[in-house]
């Protein structure tokens, strides 16, 4: 397995914890993360940085095997964080999809409780990128997804990570957009991670930007489900964990960007189906 410089900056990020998205861990960690790969370091007098070691043993293994192993295991982050693991593998495969691979989600063997079955913990593999990545979370235009997304976001408010919710909300608008494009057949970049850009292009494939001949009543409308957009790309940047947090969001700010997030993709969706319904 061979990949960029830039995904191995990605990977490093997540090894060491520095990126804010993961686990912490310390120079004896990362010494034993690498070692249950099959090397043989010793942590003492002498040791790089953190970050430097990281970046040599990803830049030494670069190439083989073993880094396939390395990278679907760096995003296990233990099933408390699971949300946040696929949020994080979903960033890392826009960058990773250009060296022609992608992170696969998978989950263990489950059980039954009663007549309900439970998934084992998530777990990624690392495969060639055969098509069109959909990277994880798959997130299907439905609404019954929508409802499954906005369960896990309440979990995560519940737990008090409002920025993680908000970065949550981010990514699904984002695949949401995307999937949405595809299924119209509107060309776009894949790897674009700008909100406003891809949903211009969606409203515009759906009718939904305001023109000379749109009725007054829905202008208000049509004009303020742009602005909110608009909105969630500037609140993600500044409250959520997607980036250095400059807002530290309460719990109604991450409230509200999940209801609306429900809510935009609800409509969305039902549009979609009443027109198709109109045009049997």
């Amino acid at each position: 397995m061979k990949i960029s410089q830039k995904s191995i900056e990605y990977l490093v990020g997540i090894v060491t914890g520095d990126s804010g998205i993961s686990a912490y861990r310390s120079g004896p960690e990362l010494v034993r993360f690498f070692n249950s790969f099959g090397e043989e370091d010793l942590y003492g007098q002498g040791f790089p940085s953190r970050h430097q070691y990281v970046r040599d043993k990803l830049t030494e293994l670069n190439g083989t095997e073993r880094l396939r192993k390395i990278a679907a295991e760096a995003f296990d982050f233990g099933w408390e964080m699971e949300e946040a693991a696929e949020d994080a593998a979903f960033q890392f495969n826009k960058i990773l999809s250009r060296d022609g691979f992608k992170l696969v989600k998978k989950h263990h063997t489950g059980f039954m409780q009663g007549h309900e079955y439970i998934q084992g913990p998530l777990y990624f593999e690392v495969k060639k990128n055969t098509g069109l990545a959909l990277a994880a979370p798959e997130i299907l235009l439905s609404e019954a997804s929508l409802r499954e997304h906005s369960a896990k976001v309440a979990r995560r408010i519940e737990l008090g990570d409002y920025s993680g919710a908000i970065a949550s909300c981010y990514t699904f608008l984002e695949e949401f957009a995307k999937l949405a494009l595809k299924d119209e057949g509107v060309e776009f970049n894949e790897n674009e991670g700008d909100l406003r850009k891809l949903f211009r292009l969606l409203f515009a494939s759906r009718g939904m930007t305001v023109e000379a001949e749109t009725p007054d009543p829905f202008k208000p409308i049509l004009s303020g489900i742009n602005s909110l957009v608009s909105g969630f790309y500037e609140i993600a940047n500044k409250a959520s964990d997607r980036h250095a947090a400059k807002l530290k969001p309460a719990q109604h700010h991450a409230r509200f960007v999940a209801s609306l997030t429900y809510s935009i993709c609800e409509f969305l969706v039902h549009s979609r189906d009443h027109r198709r319904a109109l045009n049997r």
